[in-house]
């Protein structure tokens, strides 16, 4: 597995469906980002969840895999955290966030893409006109962390 965006070859069984997914597509520097995400599988075998930034300026970030509890493998909702430092400079920096979940018969939901920018907005909740209250409350739990440390245009290609 890895991250081929054309490949969304079934093996066995059923892939994993995302059935919600937003994050905030502007913040300020320091603030975390939250990536909400709602998904299930019918097999009750979700597995991992594979995550890349494209940073505009630069090249891919090294794909982050955060592995699924196993009480979320049949339904998994909650929100990811992507790290930003207030003693960066990103003002101006843009970026793309893919996602995709893997299960244990290596089934691959389908992609999803996540625009940010840097412009100095506070991170808020999801709209209350795009999530239920129910769902609303369940998005309020970690799934984890997003283990990339995101670097400014001018650090790219430093330690080549």
């Amino acid at each position: 597995m890895g991250f081929n965006l054309e490949s969304h070859a079934q093996t066995k069984g059923s892939p994993p469906v995302i059935n919600f997914a937003w994050a905030q597509e502007s913040i300020r520097q320091g603030e975390d980002w939250r990536i909400y995400i709602s998904a299930t599988d019918p097999d009750g075998d979700m597995f991992r969840i594979y995550c890349r930034v494209n940073q505009t300026g630069g090249d891919n970030y090294r794909p982050d895999i955060t592995r699924i509890k196993k009480e979320m493998e049949g339904k998994l909702t909650g929100y990811l955290v992507l790290r930003t430092y207030s003693s960066q400079d990103f003002s101006g920096v843009s970026l793309t966030l893919t996602l995709i979940i893997e299960d244990r018969a290596k089934n691959e939901s389908k992609p999803i893409v996540l625009p940010l920018t840097f412009n100095g907005e506070r991170m808020k909740p999801p709209p209350e006109d795009r999530v239920s209250p129910d769902l609303a409350k369940e998005l309020n739990q970690r799934i984890g962390h997003i283990g990339i440390d995101l670097l400014r245009r001018d650090q790219f290609g430093a330690g080549d």
